[in-house]
C-alpha cells in the first residue's frame, strides 16, 4: 500500500535513473520513525551530495569530506559539502530524537551503539517487513562476519533513502536484497520518551502553541534530549520562561525559552502565540516581572496575529486580496511603507509591511509589535518594493552600524566564527578571526526559511595574518548565516541564522 502522506522530490542535481520518491511507503511505526523519515526527504529535495566522511563532525550535520585514497570520485569531496552513508543516517535521527544517538563513529560503530544490551532496539535478519525509521545495513555476505559496507534509512517496504557514492546527490530508491545484512529498529522508549500526558495538577498561566510536531526539551538548550512531542496546535500552562540556547525556526530567531510544567520540558517561544518575550509570565528563578521586555523578534523576521487576514496587492484597503493568512503565524517582512489608514481590532494605523513570501501587503495592526517596526522603510508603497537603502551583492561590506547580532557567533578549535550585519543596509557578511592561514570563511542564506540553501557565498581564506572578512550580501527578506572551518580540517560550523 502506498501512502501518501509526503512526497518530496529533489530539483536538482539529476536524480539517478532507479530512483524512486522520497516518501513513506507504509505506516511509521511511531513518531520519531516518521521524523526520521522527514529529515531523510529533506535532505534529498535539497540536493544534497554524498561526499567521504561527511557528516562525521563533533555534531550531527553536514560536512567537508575528503579523498579517500582510492576512488577517483572522491578527489574533490574536500570542496563537497555533505553526508556519506553513515553520516547521513545519525544525521537524520538526531533531527528525529533531538539529540545525537550514534556518535560520529563509521558505519561499524553504529552497528556496535545500536545492538547495545542498554538500546534495547530490534535486530532483524530479513529484508521483508521493513518499517520506516529502520536502520538498514548491507555488505558483502560472503565474506567472514557478514562486513558491513553501507547503511542507508528504510521509507518502508523495499524502498531506503541513502547516500551512496562520491559525485551523485543523496536519493531514494529499492533496496538491493543480496547484499542486505539485517536492520535495527529503534526502540522509542529507550531514544525519545513517550507523551507523559498533561499534568492537571501544574498551575500556569494558559497560552497556546503552533506548529506541528513540535518537540519539548529536558533544557532550554538545543540539542537537548526531547520529553515530549506536542502533535499540534495545543493550549498549555507555562509557569516561567528564562534565556537559553538561541533557536531560529520558522524564520524567526529567539532565545526565551519557557517551561511547561504539565510536560515536563520546555519550548522555545518560538512556538508559543504571543511576542518574543510572554508578558504575563516571570523569569524563572527570580520571578523578574517581563513585561517590560516583550516585543518582535529582530532581524526582520516576525508574526501575525488574528485570523484570516488579508494580504493584498498595495498598502490599501481597497486593493485586491492577493492571499489571506489563515492562523497567526511567522512572517518575513522585506520593509514598510504608509499606505491606507486602518481601523481594526480598537486599533488605527496607516503604516503597512510587504510579505515577500506573499507577495503582498498587511497592516502592521496585524503583526506583532509596536506601531512602526524595525524594519525599513520601502521605496514605495505598491508593486514589488525595495528597502530604501541596500547594498549590492558580492561587494565589500558598508554601513558604519555594523554588528554581530547576539547568538550569530561560534568558536572553532580557538578561532572566532561571527555573522557581521548592519540594519542600515540589511546586508550581512561573514568574518573569521583569531585563526591561520588556509582557515575558511563564507556565509549561506536562504530564501524559504532554511529548506534550502545558497551554500558558500563570498567563500574566502585567511592567506595572512589572524583574520578575513567575506564580501557583504543582501539579507532582507531571508535568512543567513556564516560558517567556517580550519585548514586541512573536515568539521564545519556555522551560527544561527538570522
Amino acid at each position: 500500500m502506498l501512502l501518501t502522506g509526503f512526497t518530496v522530490t529533489a530539483t536538482s542535481p539529476p536524480a539517478h535513473a532507479a530512483d524512486v520518491p522520497c516518501q513513506l511507503y507504509a505506516a511509521a511505526p511511531n513518531r520519531l520513525a516518521d521524523l526520521a523519515v522527514r529529515a531523510a526527504c529533506a535532505e534529498i529535495a535539497a540536493g544534497t551530495m554524498y561526499t567521504w566522511d561527511g557528516g562525521h563532525g563533533a555534531l550531527p550535520g553536514k560536512t567537508y569530506g575528503y579523498y579517500d585514497g582510492t576512488d577517483e570520485a572522491s578527489r574533490h569531496d574536500d570542496t563537497v559539502l555533505g553526508f556519506d552513508c553513515s553520516g547521513y543516517v545519525r544525521y537524520v535521527w538526531s533531527q528525529a530524537v533531538g539529540y545525537d544517538i550514534l556518535g560520529k563513529g563509521a558505519t561499524g560503530n553504529e552497528v556496535q551503539v545500536l545492538t547495545a544490551p542498554a538500546a534495547r532496539n530490534t535486530v532483524i535478519y530479513g529484508p521483508g517487513g521493513l518499517q520506516p525509521g529502520d536502520i538498514v545495513f548491507f555488505g558483502d555476505k560472503h565474506w567472514y562476519g557478514n562486513s558491513i559496507e553501507h547503511v542507508a534509512l528504510s521509507l518502508g517496504g523495499d524502498k531506503i533513502a541513502e547516500a551512496a557514492q562520491s559525485g551523485t546527490p543523496l536519493h531514494a530508491k529499492v533496496l538491493n536484497a543480496e547484499k542486505f545484512v539485517m536492520a535495527i529498529r529503534i526502540n522509542p522508549d529507550t531514544v525519545g520518551q513517550p507523551n507523559p500526558g498533561p499534568d492537571p495538577g501544574a498551575s500556569g498561566v494558559v497560552h497556546s502553541t503552533w506548529g506541528t510536531w513540535i518537540r519539548l526539551a529536558e533544557q532550554p538548550v538545543h540539542g537537548s534530549r526531547v520529553v515530549a512531542v506536542l502533535p499540534g496546535p495545543t493550549q498549555a500552562k507555562v509557569n516561567c520562561q528564562r534565556r537559553g540556547d538561541s533557536i531560529t525556526a520558522e524564520g524567526i530567531t529567539n532565545d526565551w525559552w519557557s517551561y511547561l510544567p504539565e510536560y515536563r520540558g520546555w519550548i522555545t517561544n518560538i512556538y508559543l502565540q504571543g511576542p518574543a518575550v510572554l508578558p504575563d509570565v516571570p523569569e524563572c528563578g527570580t520571578g523578574r516581572d517581563l513585561s517590560g521586555l516583550s516585543g518582535t523578534p529582530g532581524g526582520g523576521r516576525f508574526s501575525t496575529w488574528g485570523s484570516d487576514v488579508h494580504v493584498r496587492s498595495s498598502a490599501s484597503t481597497s486593493a485586491d486580496i492577493v492571499s489571506t493568512i489563515a492562523a497567526p503565524g511567522a512572517v518575513r517582512i522585506t520593509c514598510q511603507a504608509h499606505g491606507g489608514l486602518v481601523q481594526a481590532e480598537g486599533y488605527v494605523n496607516d503604516v503597512w509591511s510587504y510579505l515577500p513570501d506573499y507577495q503582498g501587503w498587511v497592516s502592521n495592526i496585524y503583526v506583532q509589535g509596536p506601531a512602526v517596526l524595525p524594519v525599513p522603510e520601502c521605496a514605495s508603497g505598491s508593486s514589488v518594493p525595495t528597502p530604501a537603502s541596500t547594498c549590492t551583492d558580492d561587494t565589500e561590506p558598508t554601513g558604519s552600524d555594523a554588528r554581530t547580532p547576539a547568538g550569530r557567533s561560534v568558536e572553532l578549535q580557538g578561532r572566532l566564527i561571527e555573522l557581521r550585519y548592519s540594519d542600515s543596509t540589511q546586508c550581512g557578511w561573514g568574518r573569521i578571526s583569531r585563526g591561520g592561514a588556509g582557515d575558511h570563511i563564507w556565509v549561506d542564506r536562504s530564501s524559504d526559511g532554511g529548506a534550502h540553501w545558497e551554500p558558500q557565498l563570498g567563500h574566502t581564506t585567511i592567506t595572512d595574518g589572524q583574520d578575513v572578512h567575506t564580501a557583504q550580501w543582501r539579507d532582507a527578506g531571508v535568512v543567513m548565516r556564516a560558517c567556517g572551518s580550519v585548514a586541512g580540517r573536515p568539521d564545519v560550523v556555522c551560527t544561527s541564522w538570522f
